[in-house]
């Protein structure tokens, strides 16, 4: 008797401790709530081996009425009515009706249409019209202690029914038998679950898997405030007095392309034109150094700006020296001069050196190596499409590209001079493509 009742306890411990423990586990589905009650009716069948005792084990046929209080979303209390009954359990043609009044913690576990439940169910039985034996007596009815311990499976039809597809338990009860006053019952059964919600509590009406929710991103980061950065230079730094001097601004703005305004100021000479190019007459000024500043501003916010200073000499002009037959002025020298030191040809508005035009410049460099006594004057020119400013300001960068590209190749930069003719003195004057090619051009030319 004692085995059996370790072997019942066992059985409650270990119903409850895995119900609860798959009840606890993260699923990937989640029910939004779970009924405030349920209801669940059907029909049992009970193998059973009541009195008179051994296993003279028998069939009966009976229904439950299961009840349970929901307190959390996997715990509740349930109470559970269950009745049956057989005829001729015995030789002596005794029936059985027997009767269960048990109640209990129950658990349960839902993933998507599926719900499982166990617990561990106390309480009486109540036997009748049967047969009862003691020691001394015997009696057509008796009651006694019962406990019930199992579980089942629902499988859900809508958030108001579901079908209890599985429901099984082992009973223990103790009724006067004549031998042990034990008996072991097998309760298996199916039937219908009704579930009832409180005020404004409805389950969902399908399982949503959990997901992860990714944090919101951040903001951007606040753009930069707008800003200018300036710089000012010159095409040439001593300025043969009478000749132009082309003074130009260097800018970049953040956030790039802004619109700019500019103005100049000078402490000599006159300032011819505007925008970021100017150019200053260097006729009647003294001979000396001279400051031109400039200055840009947004024109969205005028604020915003910045100045900057360009610096140039104006110096004597030169006075050639007496004609003699020397290498430089020889009709012969002149001719084997340009024979070898070719005029170099740029595209639209650009000052960038072909690799074609940089071959002529390396033979160029090449002859002038090996002639130093060749002083060379590299004038710019650009066809007259454009303002004079313009004009003058690329002129002057490409004559400036090619001497650097001479200095690169050997020549020595005192043996070389830079001017801006810009678009005056043109070498072909019709309007079209060809004619233009021949103007955007850098011609050298033997100092005197």
């Amino acid at each position: 008797m004692r085995g059996t009742r370790l072997l019942i306890l066992a059985l409650g411990l270990g119903a409850l401790g895995a119900s609860g423990a798959f009840a606890q586990r993260k699923s990937q589905f989640q029910l939004v709530e779970a009924p405030r009650y349920d209801l669940s009716v059907g029909y049992d069948n009970i193998r059973a081996n009541a009195p008179p005792g051994g296993c003279d084990c028998f069939d009966m046929n009976g229904g439950f009425v299961f009840g349970t209080v929901h307190l959390t979303d996997w715990f509740g209390v349930s109470g559970e009515f269950s009745g049956g009954h057989s005829s001729n359990i015995s030789a002596l043609g005794q029936g059985l009706t027997l009767t269960t009044f048990t109640a209990g913690p129950r658990v349960s576990h839902r993933f998507g249409r599926f719900n499982t439940v166990g617990g561990v169910l106390v309480g009486a039985a109540h036997g009748s019209d049967s047969y009862f034996p003691s020691k001394s007596s015997s009696s057509a009815s008796s009651s006694s202690f019962a406990v019930s311990v199992g579980g089942g499976l629902d499988v859900r039809l809508n958030p108001r029914f579901s079908v209890r597809a599985l429901d099984l338990q082992y009973l223990r009860t103790s009724f006067p038998n004549g031998v042990n006053n034990e008996q072991n019952q097998l309760m298996i059964g199916a039937g219908l679950v009704i579930k009832f919600y409180g005020h404004g509590n409805e389950t969902a009406a399908e399982p949503m898997p959990v997901q992860d929710v990714a944090p919101a991103p951040l903001p951007p980061p606040p753009p930069p405030p707008p800003s200018v950065a300036l710089t000012c230079g010159t095409n040439v730094a001593n300025v043969p007095l009478g000749q132009m001097v082309v003074i130009f601004a260097d800018v970049t703005t953040e956030p790039g392309q802004l619109d700019l305004d500019y103005s100049w100021s000078t402490d000599g000479g006159a300032i011819e034109g505007s925008g970021n190019t100017v150019s200053i007459n260097t006729s009647g000024m003294a001979i000396g150094d001279y400051r031109v500043k400039g200055h840009a501003s947004l024109v969205s916010s005028p604020s915003i700006g910045r100045d900057c200073v360009a610096v140039f000499r104006v110096v004597p002009v030169e006075v050639p020296p007496a004609p003699t037959t020397s290498y430089a002025s020889s009709d012969k020298n002149e001719k084997e001069f340009h024979d070898n030191v070719k005029d170099a040809y740029f595209g639209v508005s650009s000052a960038k050196i072909t690799p074609d035009t940089l071959a002529t410049i390396i033979h160029a460099a090449q002859y002038l190596v090996a002639h130093p006594a060749i002083q060379v004057i590299i004038s710019g020119w650009a066809d007259p499409r454009g303002s004079l400013d313009y004009n003058l300001a690329l002129a002057m960068k490409r004559a400036d590209a090619v001497r650097s590209a001479l200095i690169d190749a050997g020549v020595p930069a005192s043996q070389l001079e830079i001017i801006s003719n810009g678009k005056s003195s043109q070498v072909c004057t019709t309007h079209d493509q060809e004619c233009w090619k021949q103007n955007r051009r850098v011609s050298y030319a033997m100092k005197p």
